[in-house]
């Protein structure tokens, strides 16, 4: 959430929910005014593309940047509501893509093309988890993980998945391995989740599970021209339930085959050998085809690209390119940049400010600042004030900056002990110069001393000339 400034007087009207529909395949937020207006593509979240999706019995499946030629709607929230608000310098909209969903009933869709459904009783250890699962979840990518901490319980018992730890690595059940492995909690050689974040457990801890499958449809190979099903479908297209390929009667007909190498403890439709469609067993000896649609070949697993995205002056791209962010928001303590490069190098605003205590400003406050997010924001504010910003006080639970324009200490605070107030550590109001036979003074506190030429500047120079009552000198000697 960006920065807001109200001077003086300020009023934020909250709304319980936030509205979205998709026109023109843009994704749209429903402003206070009840009209519908594109969304800024900073605000933009995979959760808000979700329920716009659902809204028309779809599921999210992507999304691209699309230049606007108009101004956009931004998103803020406070612990317990979200609102929206005009974004005067945003111009970059969302373009939402949403498909059918392809699960099957009572499972749930995460990404591009993973369904997947979790247990609602513990098993005994990874390997019953993997047993009664089939294929536990794996190749989590970040937006999935999110969508995963919604769609599950809330619970302090974790959920196994099929990840392993593997020397320093945590590998997938597909071979690939994640990102960050040392960033992960707890011990032990198992992956699993807990309210969204992953934790190492031990592989024999008692837990939750989560299964994942395909989708209902028949899938094309990366890597070759064979078609695959990976579902749940366990009828055939005539109507008749599949039996476990596990069957005991299954295997004591099949015992001399060798099409049949599907050994596994479902029933759910499969490709076997050389045939052009799912089939499954309706009898020891009768194998029958299942009727499934073709998975549609435009959703894929990086909807994501930039749409020759060009950002506009005063902006930067990040991301790839594929999101363009004002100046104003580089290096104002909030990543808007899921690489992080809006935040790196940035100057630490805070040592021109020292810490006086928790009070909070109650008089002379000249400007207000709403949504910022770290206390290095709100020194920023007042360092770039144009009306001579003296000290601020910060509230970090709220997010509230409050500037002024005097030096007094304790005329204008109240004691808060959520608030920090800070002030200049140097400050042209309590300090008094005068120039001595042409040597430059300075007092504060009733301490006199020679200006020190270590880190002098012209604009320190020209500043303490007009204070002196001199025009701007650009002409200085160090004694």
């Amino acid at each position: 959430m960006k920065p807001h400034l109200i001077l003086l007087l300020f009023w934020v009207t909250k709304v319980k929910s936030i509205e979205f529909k998709i026109f023109e395949d843009i994704l749209q937020v429903r402003s206070q005014n009840g009209l519908f207006f594109p969304l800024c593509s900073s605000s933009f979240e995979q959760k808000f593309g979700e329920q716009a999706c659902s809204s028309v019995s779809s599921v999210y499946s992507g999304y691209n940047l699309q230049n606007l030629d108009q101004y956009t709607y931004s998103i803020g929230c406070t612990s317990n509501v979200c609102f929206s608000f005009l974004s005067s310098i945003c111009k970059t909209g969302v373009k939402i893509y949403c498909a059918e969903s392809l699960c099957a009933s009572g499972s749930f869709q995460i990404g591009a093309n993973k369904c997947i459904t979790y247990s609602t009783t513990m098993a005994n250890d990874y390997s019953d988890a993997k047993s009664k699962c089939g294929q536990l979840l794996g190749s989590l990518k970040p937006s999935e993980l999110e969508t995963l901490a919604e769609i599950l319980p809330e619970t302090d018992t974790p959920f196994y998945t099929s990840g392993l730890r593997k020397g320093s690595n945590w590998e997938w059940a597909n071979g690939e391995t994640l990102s960050n492995p040392l960033k992960i909690p707890g011990e032990g050689r198992c992956l699993a989740v807990i309210r969204g974040t992953f934790r190492a457990i031990n592989c024999e801890h008692s837990a939750f599970y989560i299964c994942e499958h395909g989708r209902e449809c028949i899938e094309k190979s990366k890597n070759s021209s064979k078609k695959l099903f990976s579902g749940v479908t366990n009828v055939t297209s005539n109507g008749q339930k599949c039996l476990r390929w596990n069957d005991p009667t299954v295997l004591f007909e099949q015992e001399n085959s060798m099409e049949i190498d599907i050994f596994e403890s479902h029933n759910f439709c499969r490709f076997v050998g050389n045939s052009t469609s799912p089939m499954c067993f309706i009898k020891p000896n009768q194998l029958e085809k299942c009727e499934l649609p073709n998975c549609p070949e435009t959703q894929n697993d990086s909807p994501i690209s930039s749409s020759d995205i060009s950002c506009s002056s005063p902006s930067f791209s990040c991301d790839n390119d594929s999101k363009c962010i004002s100046d104003k928001f580089k290096c104002d303590y909030e990543v808007d940049c899921s690489d992080g490069s809006d935040e790196q190098n940035c100057e630490d605003y805070l040592e021109s400010f020292e810490l006086v205590g928790a009070y909070k400003l109650a008089e002379n406050v000249i400007e207000v600042w709403t949504f910022i997010p770290h206390v290095q924001g709100c020194a920023r504010k007042c360092r770039e004030s144009l009306l001579m910003c003296e000290a601020f006080s910060y509230e970090p639970k709220n997010q509230m900056c409050l500037l002024t324009d005097t030096s007094a200490m304790y005329s204008s605070l109240a004691q808060k002990i959520t608030s920090l107030y800070y002030r200049r550590r140097f400050s042209s109001k309590d300090v008094v110069f005068e120039s001595i036979n042409s040597t430059l003074y300075a007092t504060k506190s009733s301490k006199k001393g020679v200006i020190c030429d270590e880190n002098f500047s012209r604009d320190k120079l020209s500043s303490i000339c007009k204070i002196l009552g001199f025009g701007y000198r650009f002409i200085f000697f160090f004694k």
